[in-house]
């Protein structure tokens, strides 16, 4: 996808339903993948103290960031290079949070793109601990 081209609409406005494990998913640690204009977040949160595998498929370094419903940004990643993964620890309460990422970039015509206007979010539901 080039910079300015947003995902499909819609591919971007399912919640993850988190504290449970969809059919076929994998189960072991919480992991966020992050791209250009996507964020795909695992069904494997539960409420507490997690460790996330933030993992960017991208081409330029991105940033994960944990809002609440209010927009509240509740805490943010370091800076994950493109190809590599880092762990993330996060407090999450049971509820519902926006995992996005916050990056422009400039074209080489001179536009800013901003990811995540183009739709680099998820929504994410933290269940209860059991």
């Amino acid at each position: 996808m080039s910079p300015g081209e947003g995902p499909p609409r819609g591919a971007r406005d399912s919640p993850a339903t988190t504290g449970c494990t969809a059919a076929g998913a994998s189960v072991g640690p919480p992991r966020v993948d992050l791209g250009e204009f996507g964020v795909e977040a695992s069904v494997s949160f539960t409420a507490g103290s997690d460790s996330i595998t933030v993992a960017n498929a991208g081409e330029f370094g991105h940033t994960l960031v944990v809002a609440d419903e209010s927009g509240r940004v509740l805490d943010a990643s370091p800076l994950v290079a493109p190809g590599e993964e880092i762990t993330f620890d996060v407090e999450l309460t049971p509820g519902t949070y926006d995992f996005t990422g916050r990056i422009v970039v400039q074209t080489g015509d001179g536009r800013l793109v901003d990811h995540y206007a183009e739709g680099m979010r998820t929504t994410v539901v933290v269940g209860g601990n059991g």
